[in-house]
This record gives C-alpha cells, sequence and structure tokens, in this order.
C-alpha cells in the first residue's frame, strides 16, 4: 500500500526513510501531514528471483482507486542491485498494473544525470562495499563512469542509515568528490543526503544528486509540475517543463 500519497497524486511506496523535511515550495504537493517521517519494510528480498505479482497487483489497486498521476519506488539499493533491465522492467510493471506513470529511486539518478549532461561522477552511500560494486556496475551499463567513490565503513541497517546526521552525510560527499567528476551523487533513501545538499554543491563546485531529490525532480516532470524549488541542489532549481 502507498506510505505516502501527495495531494498532487504521487502516491510513495517506500522501503525505508523518506526525506525528513520537504522543500517549502513543494508544501502544496504533499500530504497534510508536514515533515512527517514514514518507515515501511518492503517485501521485496535483498536478491528477489522474479515478479511477486500478487502482492504489487493488490498494491497497484490500491494505487489505482486513488488515480495517481505518478507512483515512485523508494528503494535505490534494491534496483542498484539487480540491473539496469530489472529496474526499466519492474517501472513498466507497476505502470501496466497501475495505470501511473512510475519512477523507480535509481532510475531516477539516471534520469537526473542524463538531464545534467553529467557522465562521471563520484559516488557515496552507506552501503556495504559488495552493493557498492553492483551500484557502480549499474552505472557504468546506464553510461555513467564512477571515477571516485566513499563509503561509511560499516555495516548500517535501515535505521542506521538514517541515523547518519548531515555533517556525516556531508563528509561522506567530501570523500567521493575527483577532479574528474562531473557530478557527486549521494544514494539512499534512507539517509539524510536533503539537508547537505547546498552545502556540498558549495563545497565541491559541480552538482549534487540524491535518491530522493531526484525521484522528486522527475515525479514533479512526470506530473507537469514545472516550478523551480531553490535551495535543494542544482537539479530541484532547473524548471522541469
Amino acid at each position: 500500500m502507498p506510505a505516502l500519497v501527495f495531494s498532487c497524486r504521487l502516491p510513495t511506496p517506500i522501503s525505508n526513510l523518506i526525506w525528513p523535511f520537504w522543500p517549502p515550495m513543494a508544501c502544496r504537493c504533499i500530504s497534510p501531514v508536514w515533515g512527517a517521517m514514514i518507515r515501511t519494510r518492503s517485501r521485496m528480498p535483498t536478491r528477489c528471483t522474479g515478479w511477486a505479482r500478487p502482492i504489487w497487483m493488490s498494491r497497484c489497486a490500491c494505487c489505482r482507486a486513488c488515480a495517481p498521476d505518478v507512483i515512485l519506488y523508494g528503494c535505490t539499493s534494491a534496483m542498484l542491485t539487480h540491473g539496469p533491465v530489472f529496474d526499466r522492467g519492474l517501472a513498466e510493471r507497476i505502470k501496466a498494473d497501475s495505470g501511473a506513470e512510475t519512477v523507480t529511486a535509481a532510475g531516477a539518478l539516471v534520469h537526473a544525470l542524463q538531464t545534467l549532461g553529467v557522465t562521471r561522477i563520484g559516488f557515496a552511500s552507506p552501503y556495504v562495499p559488495a552493493i557498492n560494486d553492483m551500484a557502480v556496475a549499474f552505472l557504468a551499463a546506464s553510461g555513467f563512469d564512477t571515477v571516485a567513490r566513499s563509503e561509511v565503513g560499516d555495516e548500517l541497517d535501515n535505521y542506521g542509515q538514517g541515523a547518519l546526521d548531515p555533517q556525516a552525510v556531508l563528509e561522506l560527499g567530501l570523500a567521493a568528490d575527483h577532479p574528474e567528476a562531473e557530478a557527486i551523487v549521494l544514494s539512499c533513501t534512507d539517509m539524510r543526503s536533503v539537508e547537505s545538499i547546498a552545502r556540498l554543491e558549495q563545497a565541491v563546485g559541480k552538482p549534487v544528486i540524491t535518491s530522493n531529490q531526484a525521484m522528486v525532480f522527475q515525479a514533479m516532470q512526470l506530473a507537469g509540475i514545472g516550478e523551480a524549488l531553490p535551495g535543494y541542489g542544482q537539479l530541484l532549481e532547473r524548471e522541469r517543463l
């Protein structure tokens, strides 16, 4: 079932923490529960072998009842570890079952980087090295060269990822910078990246893309919301239509 339904009809099934707060200019787009932090548990295993159709059919049927324009699947690592083909296939199947445009976190990162015309990145996440390896491979298969990456050096669960404070996220992003990187990617919907975007962009002098920011950008684009959202990175500061 949707964990959060936006008033502009953007239901969001999420597997971990969504933004701890939302851009003020987007407040007209979200539910009346301002600033709520909502956690659910994904039913998708770490490495699934097929489409969990009965589960998703019931969830998509629920989404159809509120006639959404866009659905967001908010877990980056679940898609990064399965590859671009699986990611695109999942989005297509959710769209087919729900009738709504569908955005995945990993697909949104790709879309954001393509929008900015970036091909070389620094990659930062709270994932373990093995997942980062798969993330880098996913991005390489999508046309992006990871020239530097940084990790937290510990195994964090969803709550541990969300417990990283903005300073820790900033330092993680700084560690992923490289002279050849055209942008920094902060991957993970659970991580409090939104509070560090502006500071990190100012420090490195290049765009910073985060999972949740990228999903909001693509979802608002698909929903026909074109206004810029200043203060949350170069990506959201540009008009989308």
